[in-house]
C-alpha cells in the first residue's frame, strides 16, 4: 500500500507515462463451452474507424503506438498475476469517474488476445448504469449481458459477440440499468461468472466506479481477482484509500496507474501496474 500511495503523491508533482514488466508464460486452458458459431453467422467487427476522443481501440488502431506498447507490457504483468492467484476473471474499476478504468479494460483486452500461448479471452461490459464497451468498440448488441443477468432462461450464448478479433469475444448490455445492483447482486451473476470462467482463459470485467454505486464490491467480490485504476493528476490519494477499503483485499493484484511519472527516457509511455507488499495488503490499509 506504501508503494501505491508515495507513486500517486510523486504522480501529483511530476509529469510523464508509465509501463508494467514482464510475467510468466500462462497455463493450459480448459476446453470452451461455448459453441464456435452460436451467436451469429459470421463475427462481428469491432470498429476501425479513427474517431476522436474514443482510444478505447488503441492497440487496434495503432498497434505501434508507445501507447499499446504500453498496454502490452501491462497485459504480461496482469497475466503474471491472475496466473499467480489461479484467477480466471479480473474486475477493473477505479475510485471514481474519469480514471480510464474503461479504456484500461478494452486496451487491456485486446492486448491479453494478442498474445501467444492464451486461447480466449473474454470482455464483459458491467458498468451497466453507464455502459460504454460497446461505443469503444463499435458494436451492439441483439441479446444483452444484462438480458442474460435478468433471465435464467436466457443463455449465456445468446449475448456472445465474436469479434474479427482472433480469440476475443465480447459481452455488453443492450441499455443502461439503473437497477443494476439488484441484477448483480442475484445468484445468476455468480452463475453466469462461473459459465465464462471455464470458457475462456481469462474474462476482463469493466465495473462501475467503487465510491459511487455499490456494484463494484458486488462484482469484486465474487471476480477472481480486481484492481483499480488511478489516474495522475485526478485521483486523490484519500478516493484510492477509501477504495481499497471496500474491497476484498485477498483478491487485490495491484493499483494501476495511468499517465503517472517515469524514467525520463520513457516518458511515451504510459502505465504502470503497482503491487501493494504483503505487509500493507494484509492490514487493508
Amino acid at each position: 500500500m506504501g508503494e501505491i500511495l508515495d507513486a500517486l503523491r510523486r504522480a501529483e508533482k511530476e509529469p510523464g507515462r508509465p509501463v508494467p514488466e514482464t510475467s510468466p508464460q500462462p497455463t493450459a486452458a480448459p476446453q470452451s463451452n461455448l459453441p464456435a458459431d452460436d451467436s451469429q453467422e459470421k463475427a462481428t467487427a469491432v470498429a476501425r474507424g479513427i474517431v476522436e476522443g474514443i482510444s478505447g481501440r488503441e492497440v487496434l488502431l495503432h498497434p505501434s503506438s508507445p501507447a499499446s506498447e504500453s498496454y502490452r507490457k501491462l497485459a504480461l504483468k496482469v497475466r503474471g498475476e491472475l496466473e499467480t492467484c489461479e484467477a480466471r476473471s479480473l474486475a477493473v474499476t477505479g475510485p471514481l469517474r474519469s480514471e480510464g478504468k474503461t479504456t484500461t479494460a478494452c486496451n487491456l483486452a485486446l492486448a491479453l488476445a494478442s498474445m501467444s500461448g492464451v486461447r480466449r479471452i473474454a470482455l464483459v461490459c458491467l458498468d451497466l448504469r453507464r455502459p460504454a464497451v460497446a461505443n469503444n468498440f463499435g458494436v451492439k448488441a441483439v441479446v444483452g449481458i444484462d438480458e442474460v443477468l435478468a433471465d435464467p432462461t436466457q443463455p449465456l450464448s445468446s449475448a456472445r459477440l465474436r469479434t474479427d478479433i482472433e480469440n476475443l469475444d465480447v459481452y455488453v448490455p443492450t441499455k443502461a440499468q439503473e437497477d443494476s445492483h439488484t441484477l448483480l447482486g442475484q445468484g445468476r451473476f455468480k452463475q453466469v461468472l462461473t459459465e465464462l470462467e471455464q470458457a475462456y482463459d481469462i474474462v476482463i470485467l469493466d465495473t462501475p466506479p467503487i465510491l459511487l454505486v455499490p456494484d463494484a464490491v458486488i462484482i469484486a467480490e465474487q471476480a477472481g481477482a480486481w484492481t483499480v485504476v488511478v489516474r495522475h493528476g485526478k485521483t486523490r490519494t484519500g478516493s484510492l484509500e477509501d477504495s481499497l477499503r471496500e474491497l476484498p483485499v485477498q483478491k487485490f493484484i495491484g493499483t494501476i496507474l495511468n499517465e503517472g511519472p517515469l524514467p525520463r527516457k520513457k516518458q511515451d509511455y504510459g502505465y504502470y501496474l503497482y503491487k501493494a507488499d504483503q505487509e500493507d495488503s494484509d492490514d487493508g490499509s
